[in-house]
């Protein structure tokens, strides 16, 4: 992948950005149907909430919080804080590749409505937290 970094009207080159370097090592992850976080908020994105969190340092997250986006025809604006309130969850289906076995039984599992995702130390029950809190970006 070949990306310009514009600084000041600058350009330079980035020669090499490998996307997969910048996620977690994990190949489980959650997916729901949801919208865009500007207006008109369109109902066309497919979330993607992997089961593993992305750390970040302070500085490296001030520095984030710094990047501007936009064309030389659109004003530039901050790339966070661009979240969207938390909202209903409006009868979406949560997808995972998740395999939820069950060691103690040879049958094969059934999806129960009540089922819990744990990461670290915090659990949520799927029908009580809905994942649009964890849509938003950095703010």
């Amino acid at each position: 992948m070949c990306v310009s970094l514009c600084v000041s009207g600058a350009s330079t080159p980035i020669k090499h950005l490998s996307l997969r370097s910048l996620l977690p090592d994990t190949e489980h992850f959650m997916t729901y149907e949801g919208s865009t976080t500007h207006p008109g908020c369109w109902e066309t994105t497919v979330w993607i909430i992997l089961n593993k969190p992305i750390y970040i340092t302070k500085h490296e997250l001030y520095v984030l919080r710094k990047v501007m986006q936009g064309s030389q025809e659109a004003p530039k604006a901050p790339l966070g804080n661009n979240a969207r309130p938390l909202q209903p969850l409006h009868h979406r289906t949560i997808r995972t590749n998740i395999n939820f076995q069950n060691s103690k039984s040879n049958n094969c599992p059934s999806m129960y409505k009540e089922m819990y995702y744990k990461a670290n130390k915090w659990t949520h029950d799927v029908k009580d937290q809905p994942f649009h809190a964890l849509q938003h970006s950095l703010h």
